[in-house]
């Protein structure tokens, strides 16, 4: 017999015991109906016990009474006698509870280990938490609640992001134990409790990289022992590695006996620091207003697989750890042997504390509030557990609620089952035993995993077992989701197509007679709103579902790296798609100059998870020439595999109609009109032709005779601004024949019936409204853009939905409809409902908008006037060099150092939009209006218009409605400290870059 095995099988007289305990609780839900588990306002105090394996623990059925303090706790209170890790290391499990998702899913992941020098270990890539996740001391600290961390450093150091939302947050002692964080947690509740507060304590003290300072005394330890080992860090370390390098460690019985002895003193003498820690607490009369949360991370091995330590396997010893749960004034004593998950526990305590749970938030826990077993009813479920370790391994599991447990390793492709029922220790592996259900079970793990952005699927082959191989390919999979495993994506980015130029809304001339035909078997976006007014920001938002600063992309300011969230392509490709890009839009492709030398190119931002990102060069006038003729052929080419295609062709962006062909380029031109730079740059005759050197009607004026140092040199005409409409609208015309085209390759090759088309304008466009054309503000023309869907078969058709949406909105809107998970950093909303007319579906009551300052037009003044204007020019430097320096004085003049730079915000409603604008000054200086419209703008913070009434924007109306403006100013800023929280870096490579306009 396996004398490692015997102290875990103690877990199925634990099970057995607990079901007949559990029929108490009937008597304890009838006192409930009266009192509700509602503690609002209550202190929380949070116990971690890192690698405290749950068949240790007395309460749970372990023979050696090491855990007093806990088990009078669970006599109180309740306890949770099968509850599973979602992970068998410190960082990536404890993460959960404090986001309540998965590892894949706050990223939290795995650690690489290198050499250097061979002799000393390096920890290469453990990565930080995404801020667009919310964490629990977050949550509670906005609802008031002090929060206090103190741990023994490691894996729940706050480098990872552990102390986001803490006061105050102690990580000073590695592998510290509670001897350590005892007292400093006592010395800040002592400040603290006349407050409600959320405590964290943590301890290394059972990790096996933790030994007393006073040392051990081996209360436990058999005195006939050989003392081959002493128990220290080192001889643990050796042993881990050991078994990493070889597959197994060599031991004698009474090695680990030894051990396992050495272990028990570590608990014992945690659980009398805790006890400690509950004296004092008692002393300060805070017992009856505290919840107490007593767990673990992870547990150990004790070679009950042939290793010892944690992190590299996903066996019960590893991932089956304790819950108690004592709530104030409730009699407990229960014992809940219901299989659940730690992803739980985030929830549970909301549910407790009676926080108010947002959607953000709801959507971004994956878990659900095991109250109601406190109550007597079911809670168990399938639990899942994850683990990446070094380079070493990468498993999943899945342990039904009925005891079967399948692990999948994914670098091998091996499978293992066990009925953790007859076999708690998982010594027989079934897979050849029980093909079939090994295979469900196979699939059922593949599934979740898919929600999380997993694909763990393979080649039925699998050589593991003919039999196994035989029943895989013999099982019927359930059926997928109509559509869902063959629907191609085409997503056409029209850049600064205006919906009120679009025919179908009235626009006075027939220039989008194709896209009108289209919104009939499609569904039409009414009140679309761009999330900011630049392409590349706005852009990359609908990419990700994030704002510009959420997801890194802010202006053309950014570094390689800067985006690190999930684009929409990225997602896909996780899914089978095969990915393109066919773009003639410069904003993907810019390319920027930094101190160092080095040079960075937007295109390495936006063709991240493209099989093929394809260019073609808008100034040489290819545009909508070469991007139908490239886009429609790389379609011919895929048409039978599943793909993804994003077309941007930059036609509307000034000049506009400059790459449409004659004679659609003229045909709303006016009669005798001559256009207002001929004045300054007689244009060639063969403008709009390939062999067009011009680059658009504002690049034109970037030139000494006509730049003039920012000064005003003209205002615009009524003339002026009809021949803009005119050129403009040739370029709608011309690009609604490409959408044509389109559609007309779709249907010839069967692929509208699986292909969802998406038609977006990323933005508007400024053209002569308040005097000003291009991209200058948050106005209706330019934030207010052009959205249709059509799905798959015309599925929906003609529908027009009025509801406020935002750009944000399309990437979960897509993955909804493709049956994908939408990702718990998404900010925009599944438009489905709305789509489907689901009762009570609604859009955004709020859109928000964020305009970071354009870098390369505004704050490079010095830079470009060295590098494109007339010598001549007033205030021109008189060396690149000097251009530099006096660039980077304005930087630090007006911007604090890693800081964005301050731009304008936006927040809309159905009637209102209020701009409030967080540097006023920078208008009277920036040279845009006063060079195009010969005056500056206003320099006012606030501006309210009533959109209802004054759709163009016209009249600031804060003075007559003070409360209106008040109450969307407060929503905005709450925004926008939302958004400067979850920021990305700045630079995340610190270094400052420099524009150079077109590649």
């Amino acid at each position: 017999m396996n004398k490692n095995v015997s102290w875990i099988s103690q877990r199925c007289v634990t099970i057995q015991v607990s079901a007949i305990l559990i029929l108490s609780i009937a008597g304890f839900a009838n006192a409930a109906e009266i009192m509700p588990l509602k503690f609002k306002d209550y202190n929380i105090v949070f116990v971690s016990f890192d690698a405290m394996q749950a068949a240790h623990v007395h309460s749970l059925g372990y023979p050696r009474d090491i855990t007093p303090t806990i088990d009078a706790m669970a006599k109180s209170g309740f306890s949770f006698s099968t509850v599973e890790s979602v992970a068998s290391w410190t960082v990536p499990a404890s993460m959960t509870w404090f986001t309540g998702n998965y590892p894949s899913e706050h990223r939290l992941l795995n650690k690489f280990v290198e050499y250097d020098p061979p002799e000393k270990q390096v920890i290469t890539n453990l990565k930080k938490l995404s801020p667009n996740i919310v964490t629990l001391a977050e949550v509670l600290k906005k609802n008031g609640y002090a929060t206090g961390g103190f741990t023994g450093d490691a894996g729940v150091n706050s480098i990872f992001g552990y102390g986001s939302g803490f006061d105050a947050y102690y990580d000073k002692t590695k592998f510290g134990g509670m001897d350590q964080s005892v007292p400093r947690a006592l010395e800040w509740v002592e400040q603290n409790k006349e407050k409600k507060f959320f405590l964290f304590l943590h301890g290394y003290d059972s990790h096996g990289q933790n030994v007393p300072a006073e040392g051990l005394d081996y209360r436990f330890v058999d005195p006939k022992y050989d003392r081959k080992y002493t128990g220290s860090a080192e001889e643990q370390e050796a042993l881990r590695e050991e078994g990493l390098a070889k597959g197994s460690v060599t031991m004698r019985d009474e090695d680990v006996v030894f051990w396992r002895a050495v272990y028990d003193e570590k608990i014992n003498r945690v659980d009398g620091r805790f006890k400690k820690f509950i004296a004092e607490l008692t002393r300060m009369g805070l017992m009856e207003k505290t919840i107490f949360v007593l767990t673990a991370d992870h547990g150990t091995e004790f070679h009950e697989h042939k290793r010892f330590d944690h992190g590299f396997s996903l066996y019960e010893e590893l991932v089956h750890v304790p819950l108690v749960i004592r709530l104030p004034g409730v009699a407990g004593g229960m014992t809940i042997p219901d299989r659940v998950s730690s992803i739980n526990v985030m929830p549970t305590v909301l549910d407790l504390l009676d926080v108010p749970v947002n959607d953000t938030l709801a959507r971004q826990m994956r878990g659900k509030s095991l109250v109601p077993a406190l109550h007597g009813e079911p809670v168990a479920e399938d639990t899942y557990s994850e683990t990446d370790y070094r380079l070493f391994t990468f498993k999943r599991s899945v342990t039904t609620k009925d005891g079967w447990k399948f692990i999948y390793t994914i670098e091998s492709k091996g499978r293992e089952l066990y009925n953790l029922v007859k076999d708690p220790g998982e010594q027989q592996n079934l897979v050849e035993k029980e093909p079939r259900l090994a295979y469900e079970l196979e699939q059922k793990l593949f599934a979740k995993f898919k929600t999380l952005g997993q694909d763990l699927s393979m080649p039925r082959e699998t050589g593991l077992s003919p039999v196994y191989d035989s029943q895989a390919k013999g099982y019927k999979k359930k059926a997928a989701t109509p559509g869902f495993e063959n629907t191609n994506v085409i997503f056409v980015s029209l850049q600064c197509l205006r919906p009120d130029h679009m025919g179908i809304n009235g626009y006075k001339r027939d220039t989008t007679p194709n896209m009108d035909r289209l919104t009939k078997s499609a569904v039409m976006f009414d009140n679309s709103i761009a999330q900011t007014n630049l392409t590349p920001t706005a852009m990359m938002a609908a990419l990700t579902s994030q704002y510009p600063r959420v997801n890194g992309m802010v202006s053309f300011d950014i570094t390689k790296d800067s985006v690190s969230a999930r684009t929409m392509p990225e997602v896909l490709k996780a899914y089978g798609y095969t990915t393109a890009a066919v773009l003639s839009t410069p904003e993907f492709f810019m390319r920027f100059d930094g101190e160092s030398g080095k040079t960075v190119n937007l295109r390495d931002v936006f063709s991240r998870s493209f099989d093929e990102y394809l260019w073609s060069r808008r100034r040489s006038g290819s545009s909508l020439r070469v991007v139908p003729t490239e886009s429609l052929e790389w379609i011919e080419k895929n048409k039978e595999k599943k793909f993804f295609l994003w077309i941007a062709p930059g036609t509307l962006h000034p000049p506009y109609a400059a790459t449409v062909p004659a004679p659609d380029r003229y045909m709303y031109d006016t009669p005798g009109y001559t256009p207002f730079w001929q004045k300054f740059f007689p244009v060639s005759g063969n403008e709009g032709t390939p062999e067009d050197p011009t680059i658009d009607v504002l690049m034109r004026l970037w030139n000494g005779n006509y730049y003039q140092g920012f000064q005003p040199v003209h205002k615009l005409t009524p003339e002026d601004i009809a021949y803009i409409n005119g050129r403009y609208d040739a370029g709608v015309h011309y690009t609604d024949k490409f959408v044509g085209e389109l559609v007309d390759k779709l249907e010839k090759t069967g692929l509208l019936k699986n292909t969802i088309l998406v038609l977006y304008s990323v933005h508007g466009k400024t053209l002569g409204e308040r005097d000003m054309f291009i991209n200058f503000d948050l106005t209706e023309a330019e934030l207010k853009n052009a959205l249709i869907i059509r799905f798959p078969d015309g599925k929906y058709a003609g529908k027009r939905i009025p509801d406020q949406t935002q750009g944000i909105d399309i990437l979960p809107t897509l993955l909804s409809y493709l049956n994908i998970p939408i990702a718990a950093d998404m900010q925009g909303i599944d438009l489905m409902p709305l789509v489907r007319g689901d009762a009570g579906a609604k859009g955004s009551e709020y859109a928000f908008i964020d305009r970071i300052p354009l870098w390369e037009h505004w704050m490079s003044r010095y830079f470009l006037e060295f590098k494109f204007h007339d010598p001549q020019t007033p205030n021109h430097p008189p060396s690149e060099d000097q251009a530099i320096i006096e660039y980077e004085k304005m930087l630090q003049e007006e911007f604090p150092p890693e800081a964005y730079p301050s731009g304008d915000i936006a927040i809309r409603t159905n009637k209102w939009k209020l701009i409030y604008r967080k540097n006023p000054r920078q208008l009277e200086k920036v040279s845009w209006p006063g060079f195009i419209t010969g005056k500056l703008y206003p320099s006012v913070d606030t501006e309210l218009y009533d959109l209802a009434v004054d759709p163009r924007e016209t009249r600031n109306v804060v003075a007559e409605n003070p409360g209106i403006a008040a109450e969307l100013k407060a929503r905005l800023l709450e925004w926008d400290a939302d958004v400067e929280k979850r920021k990305s870096p700045y630079s995340r490579s610190g270094e400052k870059r420099y524009i150079i306009p077109y590649p």
